[in-house]
């Protein structure tokens, strides 16, 4: 039979009911990740390269961050599971805890999302939008946001893209299309636990381009002023936004994906 045992949490004694052995309880100290204890460390092991880095990749038309070396093209997309001392893997998770403190949600793994189809098609987009922009205006086309999801909804995601024809779910405060946050915090709401206890979130490239004010009833941008074209997305607030909305999927690519949990 399994012992059983008796805790004290005032004087921080455990106790074996049959052997009347104790000993004492120490309490666990607060949570610190690897990343953020380094600078701290005298010593670091050997095969550590003790400086964050980038993989080797190809260069092009795609991504700096894809590894071509890993890619199948007999699938639509690819999951490429990332190293933690990356430089992209550092700079998303500092910006993730920045809103999502590391001792209450902690990034379990994180992946590159690669797809060919969807990448070209986002930056055909981008090169659409960006045609008669200053360059002050250009700076400021395309934002890193993100959108929480279920699990069973990840792969669709990667293989077919955020879809605006299914929104409502969640809501449709600021129109019907696409949503996405700026703050981790807030798209961490809707994510769903699933069966292995892990979260997931996406961190999107999203061209936001000119920004309209988001009402339930638009089921695309609003018309600009003393113009026949439209603004590009919505917003919860036009002074400072942390809420996006966009009605083509062409304007958003499922860049990363992490798995988070507590």
């Amino acid at each position: 039979a399994l012992p059983i045992y008796s805790v004290d949490l005032k004087k921080l004694i455990q106790c074996n009911v049959d052997t009347q052995y104790t000993r004492r309880v120490r309490r666990r100290p607060a949570y610190r990740s690897y990343r953020s204890m380094t600078p701290y460390l005298q010593t670091m092991p050997e095969s550590d390269p003790g400086t964050l880095h980038e993989p080797r990749t190809n260069t092009g038309i795609y991504p700096s961050t894809w590894v071509m070396r890993t890619w199948d093209r007999n699938t639509p997309f690819m999951k490429v599971p990332m190293h933690r001392m990356e430089v992209a893997y550092a700079r998303i998770e500092t910006h993730f805890h920045k809103t999502q403190p590391e001792d209450r949600i902690m990034i379990y793994k994180m992946y590159r999302i690669q797809n060919e189809f969807l990448w070209q098609k986002y930056q055909c987009q981008k090169e659409f939008m960006s045609r008669d922009l200053k360059d002050t205006e250009k700076a400021s086309l395309e934002k890193h946001l993100y959108h929480g999801t279920a699990q069973g909804n990840v792969d669709e995601i990667c293989r077919l893209n955020f879809d605006f024809r299914v929104s409502g779910t969640n809501g449709t405060v600021y129109g019907n299309g696409c949503y996405f946050a700026l703050d981790a915090k807030y798209s961490h709401t809707y994510t769903q636990r699933a069966e292995t206890g892990l979260r997931h979130m996406f961190l999107a490239k999203v061209l936001v381009g000119k920004m309209a004010l988001g009402n339930a009833s638009y089921r695309r941008p609003p018309p600009l002023e003393d113009s026949s074209a439209l603004y590009d997305s919505c917003v919860d607030n036009l002074e400072n936004p942390t809420i996006y909305v966009v009605f083509d999927s062409c304007q958003c690519y499922p860049f990363f994906l992490t798995e988070i949990g507590r």
